[in-house]
């Protein structure tokens, strides 16, 4: 007998007669007949639901209420479905990098799922370090994203097919999952530093507006990359994240827009008098068709061109052996509001971090705190002859 679902809210599990998950709440939904009689009730894990679904059903319902005897799995059919019913549920760039991450399991598709201990995993974490450290060219440092795929996975199995698996994958697989240790660069610009850089831009105008743009967001580079001229109030003074470019995995070119950014908020900020005039200008100028701001020749830009550009800057200001990447920017501005305002609220409404431990690692308050900070942040710079 199966469960029928009646709305596309909530997904039967088949291998739990009378279990349906709640997409929405994540909780499970229990329901059975007893004398004419239907009982329902939600739990939030599915050892409980199934418990109270064994413990209520009379022994006329056995057969139905039955566990299902699984049948003996490979790593390989729990990957085929995994990859079927979970991936299609991820943004499209997560389901990229996941299928790009398999091979790293190449050598684990025949073995039977109760034969995959935390050992088994740990030498072939082994042996994939090995290899990869044959390659003097290689520039894998570590396998911890193959190593939270294969977690993932694992996770997925107990709450789908059975909640009695023990995940084998442990802490110290991501230990040994470390191929190279390197001293990690530093994120945060000192005022002074961060002066440097902007002045190397100042001879390449294009990405000075770009990283300006970033800077005086605290914007992630993929917000500003994908940043619509419709985005823009002039005369309000505001700009609105929301639209975020996400790049093809092993190209680095633009792929799609995506509607919202990391954490899944838009959020709102303020316009200073030096960006509203660069941004300004910029539109102005811009005879395309194109809905970006920053653009090349009506092209969304590529990753690489924008790491390339910072990269360059880095290098003529003499800060290449200390900084690389394009979140140097956020962290800094981050910082500098910390340093400028003396507050983590300030710092927090800039960065748009819900959680004030994030902030701090870096470093959706009201849209009055925002212009706040932003407009502090302006006068110290212009006080330091940045623009």
């Amino acid at each position: 007998m199966k469960t029928q679902l009646t709305n596309k809210r909530y997904k039967t599990l088949r291998s739990y007669p009378g279990v349906r998950k709640d997409l929405k709440t994540g909780k499970y939904l229990v329901s059975i007949s007893i004398d004419n009689k239907r009982l329902s009730k939600s739990f939030s894990s599915l050892p409980d639901a199934l418990a109270w679904r064994n413990s209520h059903a009379l022994s006329s319902f056995s057969e139905f209420l039955e566990e299902p005897e699984l049948k003996v799995m490979t790593f390989r059919d729990v990957w085929e479905k995994y990859k079927a019913e979970h991936l299609p549920t991820l943004e499209k760039s997560s389901q990229e990098n996941r299928l790009l991450s398999a091979k790293f399991f190449n050598e684990l598709w025949d073995y039977e799922l109760k034969s995959i201990t935390p050992n088994v995993i740990s030498k072939h974490i082994l042996a994939k370090k090995e290899v990869a450290l044959k390659f003097q060219t290689s520039r894998r440092k570590t396998f911890d994203h193959e190593i939270k795929l294969l977690k993932a996975i694992f996770n997925w199995y107990r709450e789908e097919i059975d909640h009695t698996f023990s995940n084998p994958v442990t802490r110290k697989h991501k230990l040994l999952g470390i191929v190279k240790k390197e001293a990690p660069k530093e994120k945060k610009m000192t005022s002074g530093e961060l002066k440097l850089f902007l002045e190397a831009l100042k001879a390449r105008p294009f990405w000075y507006d770009f990283a300006l743009t970033q800077l005086l967001t605290a914007g992630r580079v993929q917000e500003i990359a994908g940043l619509q001229k419709r985005s823009l109030d002039f005369v309000t003074g505001r700009l609105i994240i929301k639209d975020v470019a996400v790049w093809d995995k092993r190209t680095k070119k633009f792929d799609h827009l995506k509607s919202t950014p990391k954490n899944g908020e838009i959020r709102e900020v303020h316009l200073c008098t030096e960006l509203i005039k660069v941004l300004e200008e910029r539109v102005r100028k811009d005879t395309s068709i194109s809905p970006f701001v920053f653009h090349e020749n009506g092209t969304p830009l590529t990753y690489r061109q924008i790491q390339y550009n910072y990269n360059w800057a880095l290098e003529k200001a003499g800060l290449s052996d200390r900084f690389s990447g394009t979140h140097i920017l956020r962290h800094s501005m981050a910082t500098l509001t910390r340093l400028v305002t003396g507050s983590l609220d300030s710092a927090q409404a800039v960065t748009g971090h819900k959680d004030s431990r994030l902030v701090q690692h870096y470093a959706h308050l009201d849209r009055e705190e925002n212009k706040r900070a932003i407009v502090a942040v302006e006068t110290f710079l212009n006080q330091e002859s940045f623009f």
